[in-house]
């Protein structure tokens, strides 16, 4: 389950995290299909994604990442990857997805790239 932040800020940023109920923590496809109708609501501002407890990527997550980061970008929106577990970063880095989704080590260090 995809949990938006709290605290209220002025910006234009929404910051979500990834809450795995009890059982879910390796369930990637659905934290991506959560996500994505999470967004479908209002693609075009910023959004930063704390992934820290998603643990693997599949294929199919990995695709719908995509298709998530297209529909924030046709809507002139950013995205962003906050906390990604190292196998995770690995993934991204190596299928060269940091290239349209870049990845940061905190919530503040992407909130700062924005600006």
């Amino acid at each position: 389950m995809w949990r938006p932040e709290t605290s209220e800020s002025n910006d234009n940023i929404r910051v979500l995290t990834w809450s795995p109920q009890k059982g879910d923590e390796n369930l990637p496809d659905q934290a991506m299909r959560e996500l994505d109708a999470i967004i479908a609501k209002d693609p075009g501002r910023q959004w930063i994604l704390d992934v820290a407890a998603i643990s693997i990527l599949s294929s199919n997550a990995i695709a719908q990442l995509i298709g998530v980061v297209r529909r924030v970008s046709q809507a002139n929106g950013h995205i962003a990857l906050a906390k990604p577990p190292p196998a995770v970063a690995t993934v991204l880095k190596m299928t060269r997805l940091t290239r349209i989704l870049p990845i940061f080590e905190d919530i503040a260090a992407a909130r700062a790239s924005f600006t």
